[in-house]
Parts: structure tokens; sequence; C-alpha cells
């Protein structure tokens, strides 16, 4: 399955963080990794000590918008991203919090964002993505490939 959560508010990472726990319940091995974020949101130390989960974040030193974007973010993302890639096929879930908002902001291309949604389909990897999307014609097509 290809799941997108896409809005304004609260509850996107919850949400991630539930499908992520009912998986490892499950006795399922999950990726969760959060870009746009630096993994020290208390939400995470939920997963420090469990075996069956492992967990990759961007490394962000500030809140990043589209009006403060640098070389330097692209870089993180993208390298997140083929890190993403070469484990993705090693899990029965992959979270990827925050992936919609950097490809909103361009750091990740909806073509990646594509070849990813048919890796994991490929391999019968679930696949859940979350983030806040400000372009309208981007959540559209963001609900077909889900």
């Amino acid at each position: 399955m290809i799941y997108s959560i896409v809005g304004f508010g609260k509850g996107k990472t919850e949400s991630a963080i539930g499908i992520a726990v009912r998986a490892m319940a499950c006795g399922d091995d999950v990726l969760f990794v959060q870009f746009l974020k630096d993994g020290t949101s208390s939400e995470i130390d939920y997963f420090k000590n469990i075996p069956n989960i492992y967990t990759l974040f961007g490394i962000v030193d500030k809140i990043t918008l589209p009006q403060n974007l640098t070389t330097i973010d692209k870089f993180k993302a993208q390298s997140l991203f083929c890190d993403v890639w070469e484990r993705a096929r090693g899990y029965n879930l992959v979270v990827v919090d925050e992936i919609l908002p950097a490809v909103d902001m361009g750091l990740i291309t909806l073509e990646q964002l594509e070849e990813l949604v048919e890796l994991c389909n490929a391999n019968n990897i679930d696949l859940y993505m979350t983030g806040r999307v400000r372009q309208k014609s981007l959540r559209v097509k963001i609900a077909a490939i889900s």
C-alpha cells in the first residue's frame, strides 16, 4: 500500500508513528525517515531501543522554508533520499515523514518520489509519506501516485 498523509495542521507525524508502531507489533521491519527534521523530536525517543526499526534523519539546523533554501539543503535532502533508496528493500514498511514538503520545495523531485513509489510497489513494501504541500497541482499528483 502507498499512503500519502497531506494537510495543514497537526497529526501527520503522529499518524506515521502510529502505523510504525502497529507494523512493529506485527513483527515487521520498519525504516522510519524524517526529512526536514534532525531526530531530536520527542516522538522519536520511543524508537531508540526497539530492534526492528531503523531511523534516519535529515540533518537540519534551521526551519527549512522556500525562501531560505540553500544548495547545502538540497545536498542533504538528496543524500538522505539516496540512503532511503538503498535501504528500502530490506523493510516491510518505509515511513518518509516530511518528504512531501521536500518535494514541494524542490529538494526532492517528483520523479524521484515516483521512482520510490514504484520501488516499493515492485517489492511489496508499504510506503507511508507525510507532509504539508502548498502547491495544489502537486497535491493532485501525489494523490494520483498514491
